[in-house]
């Protein structure tokens, strides 16, 4: 059995042994359609809005920190083995993701 049989049966066995997905969300902060948009401003003096930007920042430069040493590296070349066999069969997989999407939004729709 080749290996992306294998990998092809394996993600069929996940899908169907899968449950319905059920969630429970909570809001955390009042939320009122109606209200206006708040101006530019607000968000540029929010301290919160500039600590994600910088959070974002730091990640960034330490992934791309990363990249470059030998660990770095070695990792790339690790993702690179592993998604190998997508590459070669890379429509496939853009078929099977867009087929997903819209069986996802096709549910979506049937349940509203």
């Amino acid at each position: 059995m080749t290996t992306i049989l294998r990998a092809g049966l394996a993600v069929l066995a996940v899908i169907v042994a899968s449950a319905p997905a059920e969630a429970h969300v909570k809001w955390f902060a009042p939320y009122i359609v109606g209200a206006p948009p708040q101006p530019i401003v607000a968000t540029l003096v929010n301290t919160w809005f500039w600590i994600g930007i910088a959070l974002v920042l730091l990640f960034f430069i330490a992934a791309r920190l990363v990249e470059q040493s030998r660990a770095g590296e070695a990792i790339l070349r690790g993702m690179d083995r592993i998604t190998d066999p997508l590459w070669g069969r890379l429509d496939d997989f853009v078929r099977a993701v867009v087929a997903a999407f819209f069986v996802a939004g096709r549910r979506r729709l049937s349940d509203a």
